[in-house]
C-alpha cells in the first residue's frame, strides 16, 4: 500500500493513496474529491506479490498514472490516472499501514528498483 504525500504548495497530507480496507483494495483521491476511485476485491490481491509502478510530474499541473501489476502474470490488477495538482515537496511512500485489530495474518512489504527521472 502507498501514498503520494504532499508537504508544501498549498497541500498538506496524502494526495492519493492505495488503501486495503474491508474487502476492497481501493485508489483514494483526496484532491479530486474521490474517496474509492478505483477497487479490486481484496480476496483478489491477497497471497499475490505485486509490482506498482507509479509515474509522477508533481507541482500544480502535475499528472500521476499508478499501475499494481500481478508479478507472476504482468497483468494489471488496478490502475489510477489523473492530472491536476499533485502538490510540492511531494513524495511517494510505500509499506504496510495497518492499525492493530485482533487475530490479524503477518504482512511482508518489500520495496526496491526505485528510479526517478526529470522530464
Amino acid at each position: 500500500m502507498g501514498q503520494l504525500i504532499s508537504r508544501g504548495g498549498g497541500v498538506s497530507g496524502p494526495i492519493i493513496t492505495l488503501n486495503a480496507v474491508g474487502d476492497k483494495v481501493f485508489f483514494s483521491d483526496k484532491l479530486r474529491g474521490c474517496e474509492t476511485c478505483e477497487s479490486m476485491d481484496l480476496s483478489d490481491f491477497v497471497g499475490k506479490t505485486t509490482v506498482e509502478k507509479v509515474a509522477v510530474t508533481y507541482g500544480p499541473t502535475g499528472s500521476i498514472k499508478w499501475q499494481v501489476q500481478d508479478a507472476a502474470t504482468g497483468e494489471t490488477m488496478l490502475e489510477y490516472s489523473a492530472t491536476g495538482n499533485m502538490g510540492s515537496k511531494t513524495s511517494m511512500k510505500f509499506g504496510t499501514y495497518r492499525a492493530y485489530v485482533a487475530g490479524l495474518d503477518r504482512a511482508t512489504a518489500y520495496v526496491g528498483d526505485y528510479s526517478a527521472s526529470p522530464r
